[in-house]
């Protein structure tokens, strides 16, 4: 078995995990981008002439992987998203208490909600 072949698994197996994760941790995103660099950096490296078993291996699991990572990508855009929705919240509630002051929060508060 080709190398890039046992690559690609090990780097699936990492990316189903990763999705399968209940939050995706920015930890754990930033150690799996770095296997996924450092394996596709391996490649580029490397003679990929493939036999003809390993070929049609190869193009399954890249397009299993690519199916994998459509999946994080779209989890991690819904993250931006909330934490975008997240921020114009908190900042209108500090120009609310900046404009009426700490008494009437509570008002605000029921305003915003």
């Amino acid at each position: 078995m080709h190398p890039a072949v046992h690559d690609l698994e090990s780097l699936l197996a990492a990316s189903r995990e990763l999705l399968g994760a209940e939050e995706l941790e920015f930890e754990r995103l930033l150690a799996w981008s770095a296997e996924r660099n450092g394996i596709f950096t391996r490649f580029k490296s490397r003679d990929l002439s493939l036999a003809a078993d390993d070929s049609s291996a190869v193009a399954a699991l890249m397009r299993e992987l690519l199916a994998v990572d459509a999946k994080i990508c779209a989890r991690i855009s819904e993250i931006q998203i909330r934490l975008g929705e997240q921020i114009a919240t908190a900042r209108k509630v500090r120009r609310g208490l900046g404009q009426e002051g700490a008494t009437h929060s509570s008002h605000l508060l029921q305003r915003l909600a």
